[in-house]
């Protein structure tokens, strides 16, 4: 984001574009008034029209630097296109229409030799432009490579459901996969079906009390909650429905970020499309009578567990190392999702990194290492270099390179401190008590010991979840850290009711 926004005065994201799919949706929504829908026609049309003219050659294109050539904006952006064609049909003229169709075929040439083997969003959005590319077209080779990418990702689906973001289970990306399976079978690819039923289960187990998704705690830690392909399934589907049902209530109450509540670049890449294609599927609900109830839940595979209390319920990552989110029936969530230490040399460390932690052979018992992460900006003086560098990153292959050593650096848990976190967890009916113990190797290095409220790695959408205040709750004192500086070790216990604290 920060060498985003210090060459932004002379790059062309085609992220911005992507708003050609939100004015084609509404343009195309007959709630609207005549001379709305023309206005929003004619915005559609110039975005459409700017996005083929940022297209690099090779069909790819830019999203965070120039000549950087991302997998997910070109996966994004000419679905984005492509369903914006659908939607509009003749109401592109001739002219723009065939240089919009040359500008998906170069994409869908790019795209067609690409799968991110982490990133499952990406690889969704990638094979509803090529099945929609394919669609416009009426060519056989796109629809065999869309069809070859959803063979692909239905492998690569959890049996719980869920589909890998990064190595895990992400919640918030859940719902953006769900949107993304509903353009599918809009458009024609009914097998869509078959991978959203499981999804929307998945999704719904891990809805909480206040209908709101605990997005901190999963592999990405976004908090999106997109309703989209909840609200098109819901007419087939009844857990659909009930996910419908929820976020709908939950968005009334501003209870979750909705397209008002983010910055320019997240409203223009994903809340306002998204949210226009779900206010176009918008219609009267199925009847559930009774309404499913939600029960507890454990997946072994993605690592969550959902218990529901009395008073609430309590959520639970293993992968982040017993990192917990509460909820009532109130607005927001109580997070503690570990801790993070700053040592002398001026590092981190923190215990919520996604990681493969092993179970422990305690159900309410949870572990993990602190390890480093990376949390400050570049040099602000290296900005010339790296606009001369962009430059020199039109060489091919060099643009991906670049890319993935950045990615590597700051997502993946680094170098171990020496250090763990135990965490069990103790609950009644309606209260939780959580006891830590922290242990480092090396106490004397010890500055600075507190709370996590976001995952070791970069998650820019954490931001825009209201969250609950928790000083009170999991105050951590001088005196502890001082205890851990001398012992290498401190115990903490936190008592929390749920009745009283997150009504």
């Amino acid at each position: 984001m920060f060498w985003y926004y210090r060459t932004i005065v002379d790059f062309p994201g085609a992220a911005w574009q992507q708003l050609m799919l939100g004015f084609s949706a509404l343009a195309t929504n007959e709630s609207l008034l005549h001379a709305e829908r023309a206005q929003l026609g004619l915005l559609a049309r110039a975005t459409l029209a700017r996005w083929t003219a940022v297209q690099h050659r090779d069909g790819s294109f830019d999203e965070w630097y120039r000549n950087e050539r991302s997998y997910c904006a070109t996966a994004f952006t000419a679905a984005g296109a492509a369903q914006a064609l659908l939607l509009l049909g003749d109401g592109v003229p001739i002219a723009e229409r065939q240089a919009t169709l040359a500008a998906l075929e170069r994409a869908a040439h790019w795209l067609s030799r690409r799968f991110h083997p982490t990133v499952m969003n990406q690889n969704l959005a990638a094979a509803l432009a090529l099945w929609c590319t394919s669609r416009l077209t009426n060519t056989d080779v796109w629809r065999a490579a869309a069809e070859t990418y959803y063979a692909r990702l239905k492998a690569a689906q959890s049996p719980e459901g869920w589909f890998p973001e990064y190595g895990g289970a992400d919640l918030g990306y859940s719902t953006l996969a769900l949107d993304l399976l509903a353009g599918a079978h809009h458009y024609g690819f009914l097998n869509a079906a078959e991978m959203a039923k499981p999804l929307a289960q998945f999704i719904l187990c891990n809805v909480a009390e206040n209908s709101c998704l605990p997005g901190r705690l999963g592999s990405r830690g976004t908090s999106h909650c997109f309703a989209f392909g909840a609200e098109y399934f819901a007419a087939s589907n009844a857990v659909s429905a009930q996910l419908a049902w929820k976020f709908r209530n939950a968005h009334r109450e501003r209870r979750l970020q909705g397209p008002e509540s983010v910055d320019d670049r997240y409203f223009a890449y994903f809340y306002f499309p998204q949210f226009a294609l779900a206010a176009s599927a918008t219609g009267t609900l199925p009847q559930l009578s009774p309404p499913q109830s939600v029960q507890s839940a454990n997946f072994d595979k993605s690592g969550f567990r959902v218990t529901r209390l009395n008073g609430g319920s309590v959520h639970a990552s293993r992968h982040l190392g017993g990192a917990i989110a509460l909820a009532g029936r109130g607005r927001s969530f109580l997070y503690h999702l570990g801790y993070s230490v700053r040592v002398r040399n001026g590092r981190r460390y923190a215990t919520a990194i996604w990681s493969d932690i092993e179970a422990s052979h305690r159900a309410d018992e949870y572990n993990a290492h602190f390890r480093e992460v990376v949390d400050q900006k570049p040099l602000e003086r290296w900005s010339p270099f790296f606009a001369v560098f962009t430059r020199v990153l039109a060489i091919p292959g060099l643009a991906s390179l670049f890319s993935t050593t950045i990615k590597a650096r700051m997502i993946r848990g680094r170098a171990r401190f020496g250090g763990q976190l135990t965490r069990r967890l103790v609950m009644g009916e309606d209260f939780i008590e959580i006891r830590d113990t922290i242990v480092i190797d090396r106490p004397s290095e010890l500055i600075t010991l507190s709370r996590q409220t976001e995952i070791g790695i970069h998650s820019p959408s954490a931001r825009f979840e209201p969250l609950g205040d928790a000083s009170d709750h999991f105050a951590i004192s001088q005196a502890d850290v001082e205890t851990l500086r001398k012992a290498g070790q401190v115990e903490l216990t936190y008592s929390i009711k749920l009745s009283d604290t997150l009504a």
